[in-house]
């Protein structure tokens, strides 16, 4: 996207600034989303450990739909990534 936007390299702070604007809104879902994931992933207590030991032994019997949905956090990643939209080729 970066290069896309650098393109022919004439005007490199509009072409900084474009960049800038298309990423902000992903990268400001993965800074908003980063704290919760960790925290639902490490887990606190041996309880937790436990528990967490059993989610992953479940999770590959489940139906694919069920597994998606609690795999996703807000439409996970590629859902982020689909919403850029590349500038148009030069």
């Amino acid at each position: 996207m970066l290069a896309a936007e650098l393109g022919d390299g004439r005007d490199i702070p509009a072409a900084l600034a474009r960049y800038e604007a298309a990423l902000r809104e992903p990268v400001g879902h993965a800074r908003r989303i980063g704290p919760s994931v960790l925290a639902s992933i490490v887990p606190g207590s041996r309880a937790q450990v436990w528990a967490m030991a059993q989610a992953m032994r479940l999770l590959p019997r489940l139906p694919g739909p069920v597994r998606s949905r609690l795999t996703s956090f807000g439409g996970g990643p590629a859902a982020m990534l689909n919403g850029l939209e590349l500038p148009p080729a030069r």
